[in-house]
């Protein structure tokens, strides 16, 4: 292992930047209790909007591997890295009851964010999978809107026109007319003409071509600001590589027709099909006016946690501790639901109250955040311990006594495994580590607790063992 001078570092190194980012994180939070103690936070009008839009939804589960017409599933963007949503308090100037589109990174399945996939018209298909080349709808949740709802989109217009991108404008309205069709096509184009026919996979990536303008539906990093934080818009067009196809051979062969788009597509174009993992996420939504038990609504935020990753409950621990700022770790109920809604874990206020009341046994108005996080944290394995351990030893003998901003500079983003996969953007495998940690000035120092008590919480998010070790192992310069 190598050492690391203590006053000398890698141009890329990140010192400055993201110390700012940490402050400014800071302030916003001093803002937020600021706030709060003279009563300027949101309205209950707009925690109403909140509740109903995410509201759990179900998720078909799929015992054959295929999705299936009138299947519940969420469609989620290669390039934003975010799943389809709706915003129905967020209207289409011009068009009738049309409601804005957009993608959400972090999404999961809620009354905006999961659709129906409905079929268009009879065709040669008498089974109910979805073929590619088949015309298909996609559904604005019922949960979410009683009307029924639809994808659309139009030419470009004077009058019509995404706002930022100045694309194809798409959204959700009412009319039940051709510009809510939509084609599955295959997302290869080598074999897009010959894969017509086949049945569409779940968890598949596809291409959806617009009926009437032939343009792929597509969402690319144009940021719209709402209720919900920062989204991206969603519109119709094809992004294809400029690249020549030789595609006359096919043409004359049968193999492919002068109408199938023989270009590579971006990533913008590309959609995944999210059906259920496991059956426990798909249930019968009628249920969800019924009661449920406090323990319940911890199950769905050990749920919540799972699905934002690794770093889940690391995040919902540094939200409490700087809600509480580090002087107490019980908290009244408003600080415990702004505690999990700062880790992107949204209750309604039933479910907090239920979830509170829960945990305030002595019914005194506090909870200690601690009782719900021993609760949600998994026992960390003999072989994890002893791993962890390694690890911080090699990192003190290689960097000496460790601080944060040593700690910072032997982080090896690059060989993350997320930002190896392509997961994650280096940055924002990088804000997530570095937001992990709570500090007053980058000299403080990082004991083996310390990082043993990081790693134990991210250990709660990775079942696999292997990968596990993989993540630790490959996360440092030592």
């Amino acid at each position: 292992m190598n050492s690391l001078p203590p006053t000398k570092y890698h141009h890329k190194t990140r010192i400055g930047n993201w110390y700012e980012e940490q402050e400014l994180e800071e302030t916003r939070l001093k803002d937020f209790l600021k706030y709060k103690d003279i009563g300027g936070l949101a309205s209950a009008k707009l925690q109403q909007k909140l509740d109903h839009s995410l509201s759990k939804a179900s998720l078909t589960y799929s015992r054959d591997g295929y999705v299936h017409f009138d299947d519940h599933l969420m469609l989620c963007n290669q390039k934003t890295n975010g799943c389809l949503v709706t915003n129905i308090y967020d209207r289409i100037a011009d068009i009738d009851e049309a409601y804005v589109a957009t993608t959400a990174k972090n999404a999961t399945p809620t009354a905006r964010s999961v659709f129906i996939i409905k079929r268009y018209e009879r065709d040669l298909h008498t089974d109910n999978i979805v073929h590619y080349g088949q015309k298909i709808r996609i559904q604005v949740n019922p949960l979410l809107l009683k009307k029924q709802a639809y994808l659309y989109s139009v030419p470009i217009s004077p009058q019509h026109v995404a706002k930022n991108s100045r694309k194809q404008e798409t959204g959700f309205h009412v009319k039940d007319n051709y510009n809510s069709v939509w084609i599955v096509e295959h997302i290869d184009p080598k074999i897009r003409f010959e894969m017509n026919g086949q049945r569409v996979n779940a968890g598949e990536a596809v291409l959806l071509r617009h009926g009437h303008t032939a343009q792929w539906l597509a969402s690319d990093e144009y940021g719209i600001k709402n209720e919900f934080g920062t989204e991206y818009e969603v519109f119709g067009h094809s992004f294809q590589s400029l690249n020549k196809s030789q595609n006359l051979i096919a043409e004359k062969t049968g193999r492919t027709t002068i109408d199938i788009p023989s270009r590579n597509q971006y990533e913008q174009n590309g959609w995944v099909l999210v059906l259920a993992a496991d059956p426990s996420q798909e249930f019968d939504e009628a249920l969800l006016a019924k009661e449920l038990e406090a323990p319940d609504y911890v199950k769905l935020i050990s749920q919540a946690i799972r699905e934002k990753g690794s770093y889940g409950l690391r995040a919902l621990r540094i939200a409490f501790q700087k809600i509480g700022e580090g002087k107490t770790t019980k908290l009244e109920k408003d600080d415990f639901a702004w505690g999990l809604r700062n880790a992107g874990i949204i209750l309604n206020n039933k479910e907090i109250n239920a979830v509170f009341s829960f945990l305030d046994r002595e019914q005194k108005g506090l909870v200690d955040y601690n009782d719900l996080l021993d609760v949600l944290q998994a026992p960390v394995k003999e072989n994890r311990r002893k791993l962890i351990v390694q690890t911080y030893q090699s990192l003190a003998k290689a960097y000496g006594p460790l601080t944060i901003e040593k700690l910072v500079a032997a982080f090896d983003v690059p060989n993350h495994p997320d930002v190896h996969r392509r997961l994650k953007t280096d940055k924002e495998a990088f804000r997530e580590f570095t937001s992990g940690w709570i500090f007053n000035d980058v000299e403080d120092p990082v004991s083996e607790e310390d990082f043993y008590n990081f790693y134990a919480d991210v250990s709660t998010g990775i079942p696999k063992d292997d990968e596990f070790e993989i993540l630790l192992r490959s996360s440092w310069k030592c």
